[in-house]
């Protein structure tokens, strides 16, 4: 079976990694998150497989589940720095902020009073003339994050029509994209003169909208090629994120020739749980669960032959407010809604306490002891059309993937409609071929945790795939829905 790359992997990276970068939020880099423990880590990303990013909440949103990051480059300082926080540097250095580069330098123009600094293709060597590029990679799988919108300002001039520039974007490979291909990210090139007059240029510096091209992805490669050129000083008639040398304030001003390089990404989790829809309540009105007094509907759960039906005096209100089961079932004129009962079989008592008692309160308050009650809780959740306890269902289970069952546990969220834990399955990608550690004592640290991690209690993987198939065969009578 293949290893997969779960969110908890990047758990894994030395903690030496985010030394060099800096922790400008309010998370603390001592907290088990940046340690090799199988802890709930921050809310983060990767830069280029390395560095942390820190996501943050998106406080000018008035939507809950929002959040968002910012990675931007000033180019005289040659340095990054995130989420808008410019009084401290996040990487010093060009480099440290690339994935991949080749043929590409950091330029410093004295020539005349131009003062000017940019990245362009190496000078003064037989491969002047050459193609440069740079690859960017963004990473939020270990903060469990996808990305919903995608804003850049990519700054880069031409001098010769000889030469061009290309930027392109592709998401990062899953299981379902193992090998995406990059998009072109279109240029709007604009006559421009430098500040003396003395030459003329095409630049862009416009901010791009491109969350077309990577939204509901995990995140995302940036790339730019510098190309062309058959004269002398071609390396010259490509340049990125221009920008005076001299000049102005200290402190950096956020503004469209600060940043040449700017990258803001809103995102949300790649689960989320809905809160359950409001119940529409008389004035005094108090609808309690198997309040015996006060109920108007009666669901009779058939154990088995020698045993009396298990009775659960429960709210037409609250049944047709947030199972759409139930409401279709009350709305028809069956048998049951004129009677005002239902007879239930093919679920366990612990399983319909538990999807009741959820309908009133909005919690799961009955510890869920192990997997096989969480896979029988999101069939009863899937059955009775409960789209806000599937989500709980997706989020927990979610947890206890491994490498042993994610086959299994992908096979039922299928079934069950688990629309969320499916795309998750679908972003999973080959750990062999992506994540990368710093060291063999890490690697061997890694494959260690891989062989021995056991994150289900109380149940092996034989008699996970037995709940599978018994559940497999019960499908159609679980989901006959009305």
């Amino acid at each position: 079976m293949s290893a997969y790359y779960f969110q908890t992997l990047p758990r894994y990276r030395r903690k030496i990694d985010i030394e060099t970068a800096s922790t400008n939020s309010t998370i603390d880099p001592n907290s088990p998150g940046f340690t090799t423990k199988l802890t709930k880590p921050p809310a983060l990303g990767l830069l280029n497989n390395k560095y942390r990013l820190h996501v943050i909440p998106n406080n000018n949103s008035s939507l809950s589940n929002q959040f968002t990051h910012r990675i931007s480059y000033n180019t005289r300082n040659n340095a990054y720095y995130e989420n808008s926080i410019f009084n401290k540097k996040y990487l010093k250095s060009w480099k440290k902020g690339c994935m991949e580069y080749d043929n590409i330098a950091y330029k410093v123009d004295n020539e005349l009073d131009l003062q000017m600094v940019y990245l362009a293709r190496e000078p003064d060597t037989d491969r002047s003339t050459e193609p440069g590029y740079i690859i960017w990679q963004f990473d939020y799988r270990s903060g469990n994050f996808l990305i919903s919108s995608l804003n850049l300002r990519l700054k880069h001039c031409t001098f010769d029509d000889s030469v061009s520039i290309r930027w392109s974007i592709s998401p990062l490979p899953t299981r379902s994209n193992p090998t995406p291909t990059f998009h072109p990210i279109n240029s709007d090139l604009l006559p421009t003169c430098t500040h003396d007059n003395q030459y003329k240029y095409q630049s862009d510096n416009t901010l791009k909208d491109v969350s077309s091209l990577i939204k509901g992805e995990y995140g995302f490669k940036l790339k730019v090629d510098l190309i062309g050129g058959d004269i002398d000083d071609a390396w010259q008639k490509t340049q990125l994120f221009r920008q005076k040398r001299t000049g102005g304030s200290d402190d950096l001003v956020d503004d469209d020739e600060t940043f040449g390089f700017d990258v803001k990404v809103e995102l949300v989790p790649d689960i989320v749980c809905d809160p359950l829809p409001e119940i529409i309540r008389e004035k005094g009105e108090e609808m309690l669960f198997n309040d015996k007094e006060t109920s108007d509907f009666i669901i009779s759960l058939e154990i088995n032959e020698s045993k009396e039906n298990q009775e659960y005096y429960v709210h037409t209100k609250v049944l047709s407010s947030r199972s759409d089961y139930f409401r279709a079932l009350l709305d028809s004129k069956m048998i049951e809604s004129n009677n005002g009962s239902l007879i239930l079989k093919d679920i366990s008592a612990k399983t319909l306490e538990i999807i009741l008692e959820f309908l009133y309160i909005g919690e799961i308050t009955l510890e869920l002891e192990s997997i096989e009650d969480w896979i029988d809780l999101i069939y009863g959740a899937s059955r009775f059309l409960i789209h806000t306890l599937v989500q709980r269902c997706e989020k927990a289970l979610k947890e206890l993937v491994n490498e042993e069952n994610v086959d299994d546990i992908e096979a039922i969220a299928r079934e069950c409609g688990a629309e969320q834990l499916i795309r998750y399955f679908d972003m999973l990608l080959d750990v062999d071929d992506e994540v990368t550690t710093s060291s063999d004592e890490d690697k061997n640290k890694l494959n260690a945790e891989k062989k021995n991690a056991k994150k289900i209690t109380n149940i092996g993987v034989t008699s996970l795939r037995n709940i599978f198939r018994r559940k497999n065969k019960k499908s159609k009578k679980l989901l006959n829905l009305v």
